[in-house]
């Protein structure tokens, strides 16, 4: 729904993509 929104139609997401991003120490995360 999100890349719809967004209009980015190509976007994939998958199982665990924020557990790898999250993860990453060296990645910006805005809270």
């Amino acid at each position: 729904v999100l890349h719809e929104l967004l209009g980015y139609p190509d976007v994939k997401n998958y199982d665990g993509s924020w557990t790898e991003w999250g993860s990453s120490i060296r990645v910006p995360i805005e809270k």
